[in-house]
């Protein structure tokens, strides 16, 4: 979707409310792209390469138990896409035919 846009300027990416939070895991064992690390000091999971996450991946939250985890609005990371492909668009930077 978004391989040709610089990962750095689409802030999408989890945050966790450690208040919800039963720090059980389920995050940390579910994501295989090593988005969330445990902090053993603190006993609890941190989003800890939140770069590493897939745009628009939002299955993390779907499995937490009790909601912990929440995204930023996808209405606004579409937004993020379409100003950054017609800024790659118009410095020539973007590939053609990247939806």
């Amino acid at each position: 979707m978004s391989d040709a846009l610089p990962r750095e300027k689409i802030d999408w990416f989890p945050t966790i409310n450690y208040e919800l939070c039963l720090a059980d895991r389920a995050c940390l064992e579910f994501c295989h792209n090593d988005v969330f690390a445990w902090n053993e000091t603190e006993r609890r999971v941190l989003v800890g390469n939140p770069r590493n996450c897939v745009i628009g991946c939002t299955s993390c939250a779907q499995i937490c138990p009790v909601e912990a985890i929440r995204f930023p609005d996808k209405g606004e990371l579409r937004l993020t896409l379409r100003r950054l492909r017609a800024e790659a668009t118009a410095t020539g930077t973007g590939r053609g035919g990247a939806s």
